[in-house]
């Protein structure tokens, strides 16, 4: 071809008016003002160096450049391209940006995901017509599209959480960097004036770490006391107590009828043979448990005594068990000059096989170790030497049962365990030898007979 042959087809080119597909531009990251006025500098100094990029008149790169060629009346280059469809076109345009460096984690995420998103939709289309067209380059795990875009699966997830959840001047401040992605999918999590009330801060980042840790802490702290009160949102029923032995007893509760034994039996220091007496009414009382009930027995943190209970307690394996803690620092008596100060108590805890989750309002309910003071002398509330505080029974209660369960207590003592039961509108019974006891359970509003 001649100098003037080409020169005509240039010139032929240059004069051609494109099409701004607005789908397609939708897919190019808009550039920030400053880049804009660079690239327009540079255009007007040496005139538009790089072609734009078009198929069937379509503009599918240049799309800027175009623009301030258009502006300023300057001529331009094009460079055909060919697709076999628009899917095909938008699969190259979005290749073509994640190969370039400026943009940010955001916008090449946002990129992935529109790919992603594309080749899916041709994949389906494809297999409902029983054909094998392809789009550009296959992806066929998260793994090759987030080398493909250059960022990880995980920061595609979270910029398509950010965009579905964001409030649009958080996916704004995102896409223009001036929030990270970790910190932008964090705030997104948040309800939409708290959202608006938060990118308040930028560009600090910095505070508005601080100020989303405070909120994220305060709405976990409501949230905690939200659901303990939907917890002790129910009716009351009246604790029953019995005057009787518990080996007298626990054979008229029916077996396999009981989803929760919560119990605190005497300890080795008022049993003389521990080992008999644990072997005595264990398996008695583990008999009448469901399969999906749980149990808490109390024990002293005595050696002798804790071992006792566990060569009975091993026997029995249609049961898991654990131990937990109670301890307290209010009641401690005098300092031993040998020993140590015993101010903790033991607790098996004991799970049917198919006992569900436990309810529980928070993860340090479901410590193992739980401090909470006995009842005091000095305030008046204390019964007995080794009554429990109410808070643990109340904590048991609520997270191994529900409205209408059958909890029982064989050693109940004042009656705390089953007060505690029966404020959470569960059915509870109990019984006791102790007539002074009982007297006292009575007093906390048990129905004693």
């Amino acid at each position: 071809m001649n100098e003037a042959a080409s020169a005509a087809r240039d010139e032929a080119k240059q004069a051609v008016s494109l099409v701004v597909d607005e789908e397609f531009a939708a897919l190019i990251p808009p550039m920030s003002t400053d880049e804009f006025e660079e690239l327009e500098r540079s255009i007007l100094a040496e005139g538009c160096r790089d072609p734009i990029v078009v198929w069937r008149g379509v503009i599918v790169d240049g799309h800027t450049r175009y623009r301030i060629c258009q502006a300023h009346h300057l001529p331009f280059m094009t460079k055909e391209m060919e697709f076999s469809d628009r899917d095909e076109a938008k699969a190259w345009i979005i290749g073509t940006q994640l190969g370039r460096r400026n943009i940010n984690l955001f916008v090449k995420a946002e990129l992935a995901s529109a790919l992603k998103n594309l080749v899916a939709e041709r994949a389906k289309e494809n297999m409902r017509l029983g054909r094998g067209n392809r789009v550009d380059t296959p992806i066929h795990t998260r793994e090759e599209l987030a080398k493909k875009a250059g960022v990880s699966h995980n920061t595609i997830s979270q910029v398509d959480r950010i965009k579905a959840k964001g409030v649009p001047e958080l996916v704004k401040a995102a896409r223009g960097n001036e929030v990270s992605v970790s910190m932008a999918v964090q705030v997104c999590e948040f309800e939409e004036a708290e959202q608006e009330a938060l990118i308040a801060s930028l560009p600090n980042e910095k505070k508005l770490a601080g100020k989303v840790k405070a909120m994220r802490k305060d709405k976990d702290r409501k949230a905690r006391e939200e659901r303990l009160a939907a917890q002790r949102n129910t009716g009351k029923s009246q604790g029953i107590g019995y005057k009787a032995d518990a080996l007298d007893w626990l054979p008229t509760i029916p077996d396999g009828s009981v989803d929760l034994l919560l119990t605190d039996p005497p300890y080795s220091t008022d049993i003389e043979d521990i080992e008999a007496f644990a072997a005595s009414w264990v398996p008695l009382a583990l008999s009448k448990v469901k399969d999906t009930g749980r149990c808490y027995i109390f024990v002293g943190a005595y050696p002798r005594e804790i071992a006792a209970y566990e060569h009975v307690l091993k026997q029995y394996d249609t049961f898991e068990r654990s131990l937990l803690a109670w301890s307290y620092q209010n009641t401690i008596g005098r300092r031993p000059l040998k020993e140590y100060v015993l101010n903790f108590q033991m607790i098996f805890y004991l799970w049917g096989r198919n006992a569900p989750d436990l309810d529980a309002t928070s993860l340090t309910e479901q410590f193992a170790h739980h401090e909470i003071n006995a009842p005091d002398a000095r305030t008046g509330l204390r019964y007995h030497e080794w009554e429990k505080p109410y808070a643990i029974g109340d904590m048991f209660v609520r997270h191994a049962t529900r409205e209408g369960d059958l909890v029982i207590d064989p050693f109940m003592g004042t009656g705390t365990f089953i007060v505690a039961a029966a404020n959470l509108n569960r059915v509870a019974r109990g019984c006791d030898i102790n007539a002074e006891a009982l007297g006292s359970a009575k007093t906390k509003g048990c129905l004693i007979r």
